[in-house]
């Protein structure tokens, strides 16, 4: 009777061990299936993140761009002389533009009709000052036209001592954006072609760093 017993024990342990055996391969397959969506989505959420990051990113330039629009104003428009250095080398006055109608109140879109690309390279002065590194900021003529008086000179380091750019600028761009109403010597690493126009039609002078 106990040799029957003990037959049985054994005929049932080899009857449920192939159960538990399958039973735990079923348990691992079902964890590994259950963990291999999470890896397929991770991989799937990567390229998202970056979406995103791409989009803050444009996000980001586009309030740069816009910028523009919210330049700081001084209390009242300040003079700053043409120094000697620039002054003998660099005038308002200039032949080649005789016969071109000066005006106040100049936009972008006078100037683009008002003076060919051509004229207003010819008419931008070139001064050397050597290899310009660091940071480059975007101006517009609005800004300047705004805070500077008639017959200014304006340069990176005035424009930082007055507190219109960045401590960190190193270097200026005049892009054409809104309006200039007065002639205004202007010293900078880029200009746009139309900024040029506007700021030649309008009286004045821009002088790029080379």
């Amino acid at each position: 009777a106990a040799g029957a017993e003990v037959e049985a024990i054994l005929a049932e342990t080899s009857e449920t061990a192939p159960l538990e055996a399958s039973a735990e391969t079923a348990v691992e397959t079902v964890a590994e299936q259950a963990s291999a969506p999470e890896a397929e989505t991770a991989v799937e959420e990567t390229p998202a993140e970056e979406a995103s990051a791409e989009e803050a990113s444009a996000e980001e330039t586009a309030v740069e761009e816009t910028s523009l629009d919210e330049y700081p104003v001084l209390d009242k428009p300040v003079f700053m002389p043409i120094p000697s250095a620039i002054f003998d080398t660099v005038d308002f006055t200039n032949p080649k533009r005789d016969g071109y109608a000066l005006a106040t109140g100049v936009a972008g879109l006078d100037a683009s009709f008002g003076m060919s690309d051509e004229l207003a390279e010819e008419l931008t002065a070139v001064v050397y000052a050597g290899a310009q590194g660091g940071e480059i900021v975007k101006i517009g003529v609005d800004c300047l036209s705004a805070n500077f008086e008639p017959y200014s000179y304006v340069n990176v380091k005035i424009l930082r001592r007055l507190g219109l750019i960045p401590e960190s600028a190193s270097a200026i761009a005049v892009v054409d954006h809104g309006t200039v109403d007065k002639p205004l010597m202007v010293e900078a690493a880029e200009f746009s072609p139309v900024a040029v126009k506007m700021l030649t039609l309008a009286g004045g002078r821009a002088v790029r760093l080379a």
